[in-house]
């Protein structure tokens, strides 16, 4: 549900700022969720940083797109879901090394917030300009 509702939004307003946006506050969620709450407050915090982490990343395909040519977008797109996916290998493997090092919770969660920041500073230094923007024309089939 919430992919369908930020995708809306990005039609309307433009989905780079909407992308970083989102970024930036799945980052404070999940910052956030290392602190002591109450239990509802932390399910709250879990869903947010879910619509914009997973999301986000339907979004970001559509974003990402529109930087290759049509003869190559669809390894462009698998390119960079490859690359995104190596966070979804490292994460686990970063939290289980902090937590076997003692860190404290507050810290992990601190930890697995800073990617999402980086991801927003990152995007916010991608210069959208839609002349730059190359579309392949599609080519006539030759005969043989």
């Amino acid at each position: 549900m919430g992919t369908v509702i930020i995708g809306v939004i990005a039609d309307r307003k433009g989905s780079k700022k909407l992308i970083a946006g989102l970024y930036v506050l799945g980052a404070i969620c999940l910052a956030l969720l290392g602190i002591k709450s109450n239990m509802f407050f932390l399910y709250f915090l879990i869903s947010i940083a879910g619509v914009c982490t997973m999301g986000n990343q339907s979004l970001l395909n559509a974003f990402v797109s529109q930087y290759y040519p049509a003869n190559v977008r669809s390894t462009g797109i698998g390119l960079a879901n490859g690359v995104g996916r190596l966070g979804g290998m490292l994460g686990p493997t970063l939290g289980g090394m902090l937590l076997s090092l003692n860190f404290p919770i507050t810290l992990c969660f601190l930890v697995f917030a800073l990617p999402g920041a980086c991801a927003a500073l990152a995007l916010s230094l991608v210069n959208k300009n839609s002349n730059n923007i190359s579309v392949a024309s599609p080519e006539k089939p030759q005969l043989i």
